[in-house]
Order: C-alpha cells, then structure tokens, then sequence
C-alpha cells in the first residue's frame, strides 16, 4: 500500500510536494503562509496541507502576472551587458511584485480558505457523529451480552440446584462429590437456550442417577478395600504370634537339648539357633518341623565343634585315627 498522499494527484498535499508543484523552495512556501499571500490547511497535528486546485490556480495567475509584465518591459530591453543587468532587475522585480500584494485573488484565496475551514468543521462534525453512533452501539451490544449472561448464569443456578435436589437423600460426602461433579457438567455449553427446562431437567436427573450410581459402587468398594486391609492386618498380626509361639517352642527345645553343655557353648548353641528360627521358621509350620530345624542345628554345631578339636590334636603333634 502507498503512504498517504505519495501521489502526485492527489488532492491534498504535503508541503514539500506543494513546492515541488509551485517550483518554488518550503521556506517560500512557509513565507507566504503566514502573510496570507498562499495560505495553507492544517491537520489535526498542525501539518500544512495544500489542495491542488488552489496550488494550479497560484500558478497560473503567476504566469499571467509574469508574461503581461514581460510584454510591457521587452521593447525597452538593450543589447549591452548593463541593459541586460538593468532588464534581469526589472523582471526580477516584476516577477515579486504579484507575490508580494496577491490583489488579483487575494478574495478568492480568502473565499477558499473559509470554504476550507467550513469542510473541515463538517468533516470534523461527521467523524464525530460516526464516533458517537460506534460507541451507542458497542453500549447496546454489550449491554444485550450483559443481560444474556445474567439470565444464562441463573438459568444454570437452577439447574444445578435441581440436580443437588435430587441427591439430597445420600450421605454427606456423596452428596458433595455430586455438587462437585454437577458444577464441572452444569454449563452454558451443555445446555444452551435452545434446550427446554425440561430437557435439561430430564438430562440432569439421569446424569445425577448415574452419578448416584458410581458413588455408591465407589463408596461401596472403598468400604470393601477397608475390611479387605482389616482382614489383612488381622491375619497377619495372628501369623506373626504364630511365628513367635514356634520360635519360643524352638527355644525351649534348644534350652533342653544344651542342658549338659558348657556354659559358654551352651549359650553360643541358643544364640545361633534363635537366629535360625528367625530367619527360617514360617508361620504354617508345626511344632515337630521346628524341633526338627533345632536338632539339625545343634548337630552342625557338634560337628563343628569335633572338627575343631580334630584340628587341634594335630595342631599339638597327637596321633590320629583313621576314620
């Protein structure tokens, strides 16, 4: 797209392409804006614009002016060079003199001027106007999408007041994820205008059933996972006092077959075997099964015990059998 007023027939111009028209410099231009001679149209930021038709009317009464002057001074013109000085003076003088009075049109630039300022209060009025007209509208339209909202958003309330209505017969936390869920489905996109009140009634009721439906599964199947952890805990609190009573059972059988040793190997038996029965016994095993992992310990540790005494008498030099 061009910039305003990049063409040269347009209308209104800019200073500079006002010169350029004339032939004359922007400080003339300026000159003779504020002697009134070529006055100029301002915008609204205080630019000086010039219309075409005064700046083609300008230019052709200074042309008239200027060929009726040079008609008069060229019989009296000489061929030397102070004749030819004398006659560039007197076209030169000649040539400002229109500038300078502007009598010929000094009315019709005057007329122009007020035919000016008249287009521009009647633009000014008509922008105006269209400006007063745009903002009576918005209002309207925003005052219409106003009432639209208030009359959806209670419309929607009711609804939703429904729809809690219904599920007023179901405990306190139920009830509650309902309102929550008819918050998140209760709205202006799921039931526009065109959706009758018992339509909505209708859709309402079987989404609340529905919902009714899974809170009561779910509120069901959380009280099903809750005894399903108490069965749990309870069967494992019974397990573990079934692992102690074996483990204090292996104990006692430990404490019984070590009667006859030594102190310290005693003692040292009873430790070895109360982590074995700590680490092996199970909660399904019996009585017998725990005797039977003491009895086996115990005999590891007396095998140990002779291989280490086997160790010693060849340590110190005694003869052994053989096996």
């Amino acid at each position: 797209m061009c910039p305003k007023n990049s063409n040269p027939r347009n209308r209104d111009l800019r200073i500079g392409q006002a010169a350029a028209l004339v032939k004359v410099s922007i400080d003339s231009l300026r000159e003779w804006d504020r002697t009134g001679l070529l006055p100029a149209g301002r915008t609204a930021k205080g630019h000086r614009r010039y219309v075409r038709e005064d700046l083609e009317a300008f230019v052709r009464r200074r042309e008239t002016t200027r060929e009726g002057t040079r008609t008069v001074d060229a019989p009296g013109r000489q061929a030397s060079t102070g004749a030819n000085n004398r006659s560039a003076c007197v076209r030169s003088l000649t040539y400002a003199a229109p500038l300078e009075t502007g009598l010929p049109w000094e009315g019709q630039v005057a007329e122009a001027r007020a035919e000016l300022e008249i287009a521009k209060a009647r633009d000014a009025l008509e922008a105006l106007n269209r400006i007063a007209r745009e903002k009576a509208e918005e209002l309207g339209r925003r005052s219409e999408a106003e009432r639209e909202r208030r009359e959806t958003d209670q419309r929607l309330q009711e609804f939703k007041a429904f729809g809690c209505d219904l599920a007023v017969d179901l405990p306190v936390d139920a009830r509650a994820q309902i309102i929550a869920l008819l918050e998140e489905f209760v709205s202006a996109r799921q039931f526009p205008r065109s959706v009758s009140t018992r339509e909505a009634h209708a859709i309402i009721r079987g989404r609340v059933d529905q919902m009714r439906a899974q809170v009561v599964k779910a509120r069901e199947e959380a009280e099903e996972r809750e005894w399903a952890a108490l069965r749990q805990r309870i069967e494992d609190s019974r397990r573990q006092d079934q692992v102690e009573k074996l483990v204090s059972h292996g104990r006692a059988v430990a404490s019984t077959e070590t009667l006859g040793w030594g102190y310290p190997d005693a003692e040292r038996a009873r430790k070895d075997i109360d982590r074995e029965l700590r680490a092996q016994v199970r909660w399904n095993w019996n009585e017998d099964e725990v005797r039977e992992l003491v009895v086996d310990i115990l005999d590891e540790l007396e095998e140990d015990e002779a291989d280490e005494d086997a160790d010693s008498e060849d340590d110190s030099g005694q003869p052994c059998e053989d096996d």
